[in-house]
């Protein structure tokens, strides 16, 4: 794009106003210059030379988390997400790449995240340093990890296995190798034949925090390798998952998406078991002595808003067995993870953060209000009443990407357990 090619998509924009019940910062700063028709109007006034408040430009650019949330729900298809890193890269519209901090960050992602050696060394290191004291974002490390091999398939005891490549990335790896371990499982169910290939950060987190360059040149040694094989790309991070899905040319799906199309549902029962779904409704068992168990779904924006996969995990979760899927108000909202962005945007984040907390305890309470009401005061065996004032660990939030699952934990508290949905599932397969 050129400033001309941008002045014109920008006049796309016919300031209907719809795009700000959709974008977070401006939600909780209720400044026009937060929201994404604000950012288009000051990008637009710094082309035509009709203001010189360059500073002023660049906070509210910076102050984007690129959640797409307005792309999805613009009723003029306008490119915002496209417009905004032209701004901030091609007219250097933004401090992210500038001082000290993100020399840090920089060393941080072109010598850190790309080697596992570094990684695990950091693991281990966060096993014994109280890191939370410093930061409430670190993660516990509390964990067993338990090393994936590289460069090796994973078998799955299906006649009519497909074979898929599962990168291991950086931080999921890291942080959720667990998340991994499940996913293998749960394909290797599915009748997947799962290769884990050598490959390093794919350049998600780079490139959302300024490093284009860096993130291009990463992405392009994942793909390479990638390339290797002719085997479909499948991703249970959402923010690497859109990364490589939108920047690249590979066949790259969800890890729900590949559920969805699991060989497994290809054979004499494929009519009646049509989705992923019926496979988990007809096959799992049910958990827990058949105690219900309560979940809140975030769909995290990088699968969400990037990829379109919006009600997918939602459609499966509540087929099984046992679970009761508690509608979360503005599920849709970020919940300010994005990337680097609660790191680099730390005020913003940590409110945006809070008010996704309050949502989901918020719509806890108000599940519980309708539980008491049907008792009529009766005890009954399982409450969300009991749940939400005393067991708080038996309600899980679900959520499909990393950098979600570590924000959200941190702004709710140890109390209550965040995890990936693939891991639920992986539970009733067992």
């Amino acid at each position: 794009m050129d400033a001309a090619t941008i002045n014109e998509t920008i006049k796309a924009c016919i300031h209907c106003g719809i795009c700000l019940p959709a974008c977070p910062t401006y939600q909780v700063t209720g400044n026009e210059g937060h929201s994404p028709r604000g950012r288009l109007y000051l990008i637009n006034d710094l082309l035509t030379n009709e203001t010189g408040a360059r500073e002023d430009v660049v906070e509210y650019l910076d102050g984007c988390l690129e959640c797409s949330a307005c792309e999805t729900v613009c009723p003029s298809g306008v490119d915002y997400v496209n417009i905004l890193e032209y701004a901030r890269h091609e007219l250097g519209l933004s401090n992210y790449t500038k001082g000290f901090m993100a020399a840090v960050r920089r060393l941080v992602f072109q010598y850190l995240l790309p080697n596992r050696v570094l990684l695990n060394l950091a693991r281990v290191m966060g096993r014994f340093l109280p890191l939370r004291l410093f930061n409430k974002l670190a993660p516990g490390f509390d964990f067993e990890y338990k090393k994936i091999k590289t460069d090796y398939i994973y078998k799955s005891q299906s006649r009519t296995s497909r074979t898929v490549s599962m990168p291991l990335g950086c931080v999921m790896d890291t942080i959720y190798n667990d998340v991994h371990w499940d996913s293998i499982q749960v394909l290797n169910a599915f009748g997947y034949d799962v290769y884990i290939p050598e490959t390093q950060c794919c350049g998600a987190l780079a490139y959302h925090s300024g490093e284009n360059k860096l993130g291009e040149k990463q992405l392009e040694e994942t793909t390479s390798i990638l390339a290797k094989h002719q085997y479909p790309v499948v991703m249970n991070s959402a923010g690497c998952g859109a990364f490589i899905k939108n920047h690249s040319d590979l066949e790259s799906m969800d890890l729900i998406e590949a559920l969805k199309q699991a060989p497994s549902l290809r054979g004499a029962d494929a009519a009646r078991q049509s989705n992923a779904g019926d496979w988990i409704a007809t096959h799992s068992l049910s958990a827990r002595n058949d105690e219900i168990i309560y979940a809140v779904y975030h769909p995290a924006c990088h699968l969400n808003h990037k990829q379109g996969v919006s009600q997918d995990y939602v459609e499966l979760l509540k087929r099984i067995p046992s679970l009761e899927l508690i509608p979360l108000h503005e599920a849709d909202l970020c919940c300010g993870s994005a990337g680097f962005y609660n790191l680099i945007q730390s005020k913003l984040a940590g409110e945006i953060g809070k008010r996704k907390a309050e949502n989901i305890t918020s719509s806890l309470r108000a599940l519980a209000k309708q539980s008491n009401a049907r008792s009529k005061g009766a005890a009954i065996k399982f409450s969300v009443l009991d749940c939400f004032a005393n067991a708080r660990n038996d309600v899980i939030v679900l959520t499909a990407n990393p950098g979600c699952m570590s924000q959200i934990q941190a702004h709710l508290g140890d109390e209550y357990q965040v995890m990936h949905p693939i891991s639920l599932i992986k539970q009733y397969l067992n």
